[in-house]
């Protein structure tokens, strides 16, 4: 008999998650966001796209900004200026609410040299983060106007250890993951 695990799609993608890849071209891969901070607490970001200044304030936990912070906000600068109908199919743009709620997520569990997200956009117009690297596959949703993320984990070293749902349910996981198995080599 198979297991849950085996039979259950591992992923978001292989869920039906409705994401896509971008071939982002070369104006937006080459996007030099400019972030700054004025004052304790608060980062902000500002990327030229489209004809136009996008802004962004994030909120931040701390003064001393972890390695991956900066890093992270440059891969998700370029979803800051997806315009309406970015993948021909009516996907609003990337609201900024789901990035700060991504953001706030990452503060929560990731360790200071943790391994960086890819950041993609979903057609709802959220963002989804993805980890595939050192036998770990790990994503999370972050859907507009969510109060939380949604996360699934897969060991391919542990077909057994996979688990699923509300970050909040899994902190405590994932700051292990992070911790012990997604640490940067940087």
């Amino acid at each position: 008999m198979a297991s849950l695990a085996q039979t259950f799609p591992r992923t978001l993608t292989e869920r039906g998650n409705d994401i896509s890849t971008l071939e982002l071209t070369p104006n937006l891969s080459e996007l030099a966001p400019r972030i700054f901070s004025e004052e304790p607490g608060i980062v902000k970001m500002v990327v030229d796209g489209g004809g136009k200044k996008h802004r962004m304030k994030l909120s931040v936990p701390r003064v001393a900004l972890p390695e991956w912070f900066v890093p992270s906000l440059r891969r998700c600068a370029p979803l800051l200026v997806l315009p309406f109908d970015w993948n021909r199919g009516g996907a609003p743009p990337v609201e900024a609410g789901a990035i700060q709620l991504a953001m706030d997520a990452l503060w929560c569990f990731m360790a200071d040299r943790s391994s960086i997200p890819q950041w993609t956009p979903t057609a709802a117009g959220g963002v989804q983060l993805d980890w595939h690297e050192k036998g770990i596959d790990l994503e999370i949703e972050f859907p507009p106007s969510a109060a939380e993320g949604y996360v699934v984990f897969s060991d391919n070293r542990d077909r057994e250890a996979d688990w699923d749902g509300p970050i909040s349910r899994y902190q405590a996981q994932l700051q292990s993951i992070f911790k012990n198995r997604l640490v940067s080599d940087r």
